[in-house]
Parts: C-alpha cells; sequence; structure tokens
C-alpha cells in the first residue's frame, strides 16, 4: 500500500495485486495477467478466476480470461457476470 499525505489530503493505493476494500488492500481473487482457472493462483491464494467488473470477465477452457465467443459462450467457459455454460 502507498499512503501520500499532503497539506488537506491523505490517500492511500493499492497495488496491482491488490484492491481497497472497505479501507485497506485486500489481495484480488484475478491475476494481472489474465491468466484464470485450475493451474493459476491469484494473490489471494485461491484459483484465479477473472474481474467480474472489468473487460475482460470471461474464462476460456484454455484458462485465459477474455470477452469473446471463445472466452464467454463454449464448454467449460465460465461468464464471473452471471452466467456458467
Amino acid at each position: 500500500m502507498i499512503c501520500i499525505n499532503t497539506q488537506g489530503s491523505f490517500t492511500c493505493e493499492c497495488d496491482s495485486d491488490h484492491s481497497w476494500v472497505e479501507n485497506q488492500c485486500v489481495a484480488n481473487p484475478y491475476r494481472s495477467d489474465l491468466r484464470c482457472g485450475g493451474g493459476f493462483i491469484a494473490p489471494n491464494g485461491d484459483v484465479a478466476i477473472c474481474n467480474k467488473d472489468g473487460v475482460f470477465y470471461c474464462c476460456s477452457n484454455a484458462n485465459w480470461c477474455g470477452n469473446t465467443i471463445h472466452h464467454c459462450i463454449c464448454s467449460g467457459c465460465i461468464n464471473y457476470r452471471g452466467f456458467r455454460r
């Protein structure tokens, strides 16, 4: 976590593997290299998922996050915005 204290202001930011949640940096469940699924561990120690709030919200059956039909609408694909095939 990086915090900057300037006159009249105090802000904190997390590194790319963490997100700001309830006034603290929390390890992300997704990876910055867009890998997901079995064999790919996220910074939080769990199997990596795709960022449902990001641009690449589906995990393909080849273990890559993306947003094409090859990532979202295939056998074994996972759409983290709520649809699973």
